[in-house]
């Protein structure tokens, strides 16, 4: 595994460093890691290498610039790795919510504490390694073996037989079957659910809902949700929120954009 950590706040950094060794001294997995006191350094090794995962702070002081939050950080590396999650720290109220369209990983207030560091790392590794590549391959209506990227599936919809699944690049990639096998396929990734028979989606890729449809980012058609399932996609998606954004994670009732009544 390959971690960063980037922070301006040099005690901080001191203290993960710290942390990450006494983690990684208790366990038999290895990482490489690699610590970032400028956001602007942290986007540079991203154009090269891939990172595992990326623990970044919210707000930088120290080193104002093109990069001045986790957020900048987030969009910049996106545009050189589509799929590496990240960790937030450090609460800022302005741009939390934003934080779910660059796909975050968690979100935590506090670092500095094995009893919170420690489980949240068992969780984050034992992932990695249990999906180090996370990629499922499929036949596509003309036989040919595709290889696809879990996180680059925004939804899928099927029509007759053929199953098109759409991916961030704008890329559509059609196979044939029923979707009940396609959704087999992705039952290991909790990130996806089915709020009509003929659809699955990709919660991390969500911008907006109302009680009959979905709005996806990197998508010009909207997602029906079909009648009667509106609660189960409303507890589905605060099911993957709640995952993904813990120790705590904000209060998504009044910060989500979500319209199910």
């Amino acid at each position: 595994m390959n971690i960063a950590f980037c922070d301006d706040d040099s005690i901080r950094l001191g203290r993960m460093k710290e942390l990450v060794r006494e983690y990684f001294g208790q366990r038999e997995n290895e990482a490489i890691t690699q610590y970032f006191s400028s956001p602007q350094e942290l986007v540079e090794a991203a154009k090269g290498q891939r990172f595992d995962i990326v623990f970044l702070n919210m707000a930088f002081g120290m080193y104002p610039g093109v990069h001045t939050t986790g957020l900048d950080v987030s969009r910049e590396i996106r545009k050189y790795d589509p799929y590496v999650p990240f960790v937030y720290f450090h609460m800022v109220e302005d741009g939390t919510y934003e934080t779910v369209f660059v796909q975050p990983r968690r979100y935590v207030n506090d670092l500095f504490d094995q009893h919170d560091f420690f489980p949240m790392m068992d969780d984050i590794c034992e992932e990695i390694l249990a999906h180090p590549h996370k990629r499922i391959q499929i036949k596509d209506i003309r036989g040919d073996l595709q290889t696809l990227p879990v996180d680059s599936i925004v939804f899928a919809k099927v029509t007759g037989r053929v199953i098109s699944i759409f991916l961030h690049n704008g890329t559509v990639v059609d196979t044939s079957g029923p979707m009940k096998d396609f959704l087999e396929i992705l039952a290991p990734y909790p990130n996806f659910f089915a709020p009509h028979r003929s659809y699955v989606v990709n919660s991390v890729f969500i911008s907006h809902m109302t009680s009959d449809q979905i709005t996806m980012r990197y998508a010009d058609d909207s997602v029906p949700i079909a009648k009667g399932k509106s609660d189960y996609v409303k507890e589905e998606y605060q099911r993957f929120l709640s995952k993904y954004w813990i120790m705590p994670y904000p209060d998504q009732r009044s910060k989500a954009k979500l319209d199910l009544g």
